[in-house]
């Protein structure tokens, strides 16, 4: 079973841990018909832009990885490399660029564990909705004291 998000890329539920819901959208299509555009289109993608997909893709990387090397999941050695394939030509951009692109991909997961955020899971008293508001913005505080590591170098303008 597959979680088909709105672009070609498929991502085997199983591999994320999670199980596909009521809400979510899924299909049975086997993991040989993942469509991955190729890396010459990724790069043809604005400056920007491939900052943000490099981001994520590397992010996805990192967590199926990890998963992998936990034994609590099984990704296909291919389609990791294909991953890393393309996160590697996302990353036109100049370091430092990606790094604030990484940065703000974590201020979105941040926001993202906000009490508001996270209706769907079931309802939370004021106790636990203050501790997800002070673990959001614990997060984004250490997010905002992150720097690239050109920018910590004496003398760097």
């Amino acid at each position: 079973m597959c979680v088909r998000g709105p672009g070609p890329v498929q991502v085997p539920v199983r591999s994320l841990g999670i199980a596909a819901g009521p809400l979510t959208r899924y299909s049975s299509a086997p993991m040989s018909s993942i469509e991955w555009p190729d890396e010459a289109a990724v790069m043809a993608l604005p400056e920007n832009h491939r900052r943000a997909v490099a981001a994520v893709l590397r992010h996805l990387e990192r967590r199926l990885t990890g998963l992998q090397l936990e034994g609590t999941a099984t990704v296909p050695a291919a389609e990791l490399a294909r991953l890393r394939g393309l996160g590697e030509a996302a990353q036109g951009a100049p370091e430092k660029a990606n790094v604030r692109s990484l940065l703000a991909a974590l201020e979105v997961l941040a926001d993202d564990i906000e009490p508001q955020r996270l209706k769907g899971y079931g309802s939370l008293d004021d106790r636990q909705k203050r501790t997800l508001q002070q673990l959001a913005a614990a997060m984004r505080g250490l997010l905002a004291q992150v720097k690239p590591a050109e920018e910590d170098t004496p003398g760097h303008v």
